[in-house]
C-alpha cells in the first residue's frame, strides 16, 4: 500500500474507529452517573476520575485528530476560542 489516498482512507477509518470507542465509553461511563446524580446519591471519586479521563480524551480525539480533517478550522490554543457552555454559571463565577 504506497498511495497516499489509501493511507488517507486508513487514517479515517482508524479516526472513525476511535470514535465509535469513545461513543461506547461514553455511555458506560456517563449514564452511571447520570443515575448517580438523579437518585441524589454521591457520586464517587472513581466516577469522577472516569469522566476526567472521558473529557480528556474526547478532547485529544477532537483536537488532535478530527479537527486535522478541517481545514477551516484553527487550533484551540486558550479559552477565548472555546464555545461557550451550555451550562448556567458557577455561583462561584459570580
Amino acid at each position: 500500500m504506497t498511495n497516499t489516498d489509501d493511507w488517507e482512507q486508513v487514517a479515517r477509518r482508524t479516526v472513525a474507529h476511535s470514535l465509535d470507542c469513545l461513543l461506547d465509553d461514553t455511555a458506560s461511563t456517563i449514564e452511571p452517573v447520570a443515575d448517580t446524580v438523579y437518585w441524589s446519591h454521591d457520586v464517587t471519586p472513581e466516577q469522577v476520575d472516569a469522566m476526567r479521563q472521558l473529557a480528556f480524551e474526547l478532547e485529544y480525539a477532537t483536537e488532535e485528530y478530527v479537527a486535522r480533517l478541517c481545514e477551516e478550522t484553527t487550533p484551540w490554543d486558550d479559552d477565548a476560542n472555546r464555545i461557550v457552555s451550555r451550562l448556567p454559571d458557577s455561583p462561584n463565577d459570580t
